[in-house]
């Protein structure tokens, strides 16, 4: 499979089948099928399928899922985040994307407690009681 196109590899490997004059059912065709795939790909499928898809059309429904999770991890993982058409589709349906936020900027949280790394040096050390000081308290 080249440059994550499963629709031209599963398209050549049905007419490759045909051509060889094997069947979905042939011993070893889903073997065949698997094995072009990148590995990573057979491990995400089999690491994602509640029952391991046992049949050829199984398989590449499940290929097909994955790759298309695959693609939508790459497109919002990238460094501008969603494609512009996305970004317009999310605006009109009322999704914040967070698109303006850099990764080293954090949310605030209006909870959390302010400190000071000055004043942590007049802190006590803790220390681990000893057995003495144990059985006083």
């Amino acid at each position: 499979m080249k440059d994550s196109d499963i629709n031209t590899y599963i398209a050549t490997f049905k007419k490759l089948l045909k051509v060889a004059r094997y069947t979905k059912n042939e011993q070893g065709t889903l073997k065949m099928f698997k094995s072009g795939l990148p590995s990573r790909l057979n491990i995400c499928i089999i690491n994602n399928s509640l029952t391991l898809p046992d049949t050829l059309k199984g398989w590449i429904e499940a290929t097909c899922q994955q790759q298309l999770k695959y693609l939508q991890i790459k497109e919002y993982s990238q460094k501008g985040g969603l494609s512009p058409q996305a970004q317009v589709l999310a605006k009109r349906l009322g999704i914040h994307t967070n698109q303006n936020q850099t990764q080293n900027q954090c949310r605030h949280d209006p909870n959390a407690m302010d400190v000071d790394a000055s004043n942590m040096r007049n802190c006590p050390c803790f220390t681990q009681l000893s057995d003495e000081e144990k059985q006083k308290l």
